[in-house]
C-alpha cells in the first residue's frame, strides 16, 4: 500500500499487502489471501471467492455524479471521497456495480479519513439502488456498510445493517480513531447464524481498534448490488438548534484502497460486463471480466447490444490475455463485430469473441491464472442514440460469426473441461458531454512528464496532432501554448499552479474553448 504522497509500483504494493497479512496472522491469528480462502465464520465450513477486487493501481472508473469530490487519486493510487452536508437529501454517490445475490459476504478494505467535521460521516459498503444510508427518510433503502462519523459524543466507528427485517441496526464505538491513520476494515455477514461483524485494526500495527457485532439481522437483501460511497445527509442543517459546532458546511473526506469483496465459492467461473458512458469525444470502454478459481486456457462468448444506440469500435485483448505467451498474446483470437443474428430472438446486433492461449503446445502451461475480475477483453462502443438513451449489454449463445459457422456459446475452459459461466450483464449510457481528464495530453489515463512532452511536441514539431486539445490545455485558457506545458511541469515537480478541473478524474469542461474530438480513457 502507498501513502498519500508517494507512488509505489504494483510489485511494492503486493509486497506490502503480503507483509501486512503476515503481521495480522501473527498478532490476531487471522489470515487473508487473494484467492479462495476459508470462511471466517466457523459455522460455514466453506470458502470465499473474490467477487470484486481493486488496489487502485489504475482508475477503476466508478460511477459518480460529482467527479470533483469522488475520484481516483493517481498520486496516492487510491480513491478519494469528499462528502458535503447540503442540508437536504443529496444525490452524491460513487459506486461500482456488483452481483451480490444475497447470503454470506465479506468486505475488506483500507480507509483513511483526512477530515471529519461535526455532523459528518464517510459511509462505504453494499447498498441497493437507493444508495442511501437511512431508511427512516428513504423507506426502500437497504444496506450493509461501515461508517466513520462524528457527532457531539465524539468520532465514531459504526457497523450499519438495513436488512431483511427492514429495521436499521447500528453498532457504535466512539473515539479510538485519528485523522491521517490508515485503518483496515473487515465487514462480514454469516447467513447461517444471521450475524454481522465489523473488525477495525490499525493497518500498520494490526492493533485492534473495534470489534462490533449485530445479530438477528433477518438476512441481507439480494439486491445489494452497489458497492461504494452512499448518499448521506449527515444530520440536519439547522444552525439555530443543532448545538455548538454544527454547521451547514460540514464535510468528511478521506481515501479508500485495497478493496476485496468476497462471497461463497461456487466452483463455477463468472463472466461480467462493466458499465460505461459513451459521449461524442469518448467511446464507452467496456471490460469483459473473468473470475475463476482455476487457470483458464480458452473462452468464447457473444454479447448483444442495441444497434439504434451503439456501434462497435475496437475490440482488444484485456491485460491478462495480452500477458500470455510471454506477453505475445494468445495463439488463437477470433472476433466478429457483425455476427449473424438470425437465430436470436430480440437480438439485432452484437459481437463474438473466442480465445485459445496455445494451439502449438500444452495450453495448461500457458494458461490465464486463477483470479477475480480479471480483464480479458476491452470493447469500445460509440454512441448513435440521443443523450440519456442506453443499451443493455447481455451475454448470449445465439450469435454466429458467419452464416456458415456454429453459434458461439459462452464457455470457459479449465483443466480441459468446458464450463458454462455465471453471466453478468452491463450497459452503456449515451451522454452529450465530452468527458476527459485535464493534463492527460497523451490520453493514457495518467498525468506525468510524458504529457508535458506531448504538449511540447505538438507545439514545435510540424505535423504532430493531439486528439483532445482540452486535455492539454492545462491552464484552461482559450489557447494551447508553452504555458500549458510549463503548468504541467510546475504541478508535477514543485506542487505549484494547480490544474483546473477536470483534473485527476474524468469530467466535463465548465468553460470549453478548444476542441476534443477523441479521448479514450473515461
Amino acid at each position: 500500500m502507498v501513502s498519500f504522497a508517494v507512488t509505489n509500483g504494483a510489485v511494492q504494493r503486493r509486497e506490502y499487502l503480503m507483509r501486512y497479512h503476515v503481521v495480522v496472522l501473527a498478532a490476531m491469528t487471522l489470515a487473508w489471501t487473494v484467492g479462495p480462502r476459508p470462511s471466517p465464520a466457523a459455522d460455514t465450513g466453506g470458502s470465499l471467492c473474490p467477487l470484486y477486487t481493486t488496489d487502485f493501481t489504475t482508475d477503476p472508473h466508478w460511477t459518480t455524479d460529482q467527479p470533483s469530490n469522488y475520484f481516483w487519486d493517481s498520486t496516492a493510487k487510491a480513491f478519494s471521497a469528499k462528502v458535503l452536508n447540503a442540508g437536504v437529501w443529496p444525490s452524491r454517490f460513487a459506486y461500482t456495480q456488483v452481483d451480490f445475490g444475497g447470503g454470506s459476504v465479506e468486505l475488506e478494505f483500507n480507509l483513511k479519513f483526512a477530515n471529519l467535521d461535526l455532523s459528518s460521516a464517510l459511509s462505504f459498503g453494499l447498498f441497493n439502488s437507493d444508495r442511501s444510508v437511512h431508511n427512516t427518510d428513504r423507506p426502500s433503502a437497504r444496506g450493509f456498510f461501515f461508517k466513520f462519523g462524528r457527532n457531539d459524543q465524539g468520532k465514531a466507528i459504526q457497523l450499519v445493517v438495513i436488512g431483511g427485517s427492514e429495521v436499521e441496526r447500528v453498532a457504535t464505538l466512539f473515539d479510538g480513531i485519528t485523522p491521517g491513520t490508515w485503518y483496515h476494515v473487515v465487514l462480514e455477514y454469516e447467513s447461517t447464524v444471521d450475524q454481522a461483524t465489523c473488525l477495525v485494526t490499525n493497518r500498520d500495527t494490526a492493533a485492534v481498534i473495534a470489534n462490533l457485532q449485530l445479530g438477528n439481522i433477518g438476512g441481507l437483501p439480494a439486491d445489494l448490488d452497489f458497492l461504494g460511497f452512499a448518499r448521506d445527509p449527515m444530520g440536519s442543517c439547522c444552525p439555530n438548534n443543532c448545538g455548538t459546532g454544527y454547521t451547514c458546511s460540514a464535510s468528511a473526506s478521506g481515501l479508500i484502497d485495497d478493496i476485496i469483496l468476497s462471497t461463497p465459492c461456487t466452483g463455477q467461473p463468472t463472466l461480467s460486463l462493466s458499465t460505461a458512458r459513451s459521449s461524442p469525444c469518448s467511446p464507452g470502454r467496456v471490460s469483459v471480466l473473468l473470475t475463476s478459481s482455476d487457470a483458464v486456457t480458452a473462452f468464447s462468448y457473444g454479447i448483444s447490444h442495441d444497434p439504434a444506440v451503439l456501434s462497435v469500435g475496437d475490440i482488444a485483448f484485456g491485460s491478462v490475455v495480452q500477458a500470455v505467451n510471454g506477453g505475445q498474446g494468445p495463439e488463437f483470437w477470433s472476433v466478429s463485430k457483425t455476427p449473424v443474428t438470425a437465430d436470436c430472438q430480440g437480438v439485432n446486433a452484437g459481437v463474438t469473441v473466442a480465445m485459445v492461449v496455445s494451439t502449438s503446445g500444452d495450453p495448461q502451461a500457458k494458461a490465464i491464472p486463477s483470479g477475480s475480475a480479471q480483464e480479458i477483453t476491452v470493447i469500445q462502443y460509440s454512441a448513435l442514440g440521443s443523450a440519456g438513451t442506453e443499451s443493455a449489454l447481455d451475454f448470449c449463445d445465439c450469435l454466429r460469426p458467419k452464416a456458415n459457422t456454429e453459434q458461439v456459446a459462452c464457455v470457459v475452459v479449465s483443466n480441459g473441461s468446458g464450463l458454462t459461466p455465471i453471466k453478468k450483464s452491463g450497459k452503456v449510457t449515451v451522454d452529450s458531454k465530452c468527458f476527459f481528464m485535464r493534463g492527460d495530453c497523451n490520453d493514457d489515463g495518467n498525468f506525468n512528464i510524458a504529457d508535458a512532452v506531448t504538449t511540447l511536441t505538438f507545439l514545435f514539431v510540424a505535423g504532430k496532432t493531439v486528439p483532445c486539445q482540452e486535455a492539454c490545455n492545462a491552464n484552461d485558457d482559450s489557447s494551447l501554448d508553452i504555458s500549458d506545458a510549463l503548468r504541467m511541469l510546475f504541478r508535477l515537480f514543485t506542487g505549484d499552479n494547480p490544474i483546473p478541473p477536470p483534473f485527476n478524474a474524468c469530467g466535463t469542461d465548465p468553460t470549453p474553448s478548444l476542441s476534443c474530438s477523441t479521448y479514450t480513457n473515461c
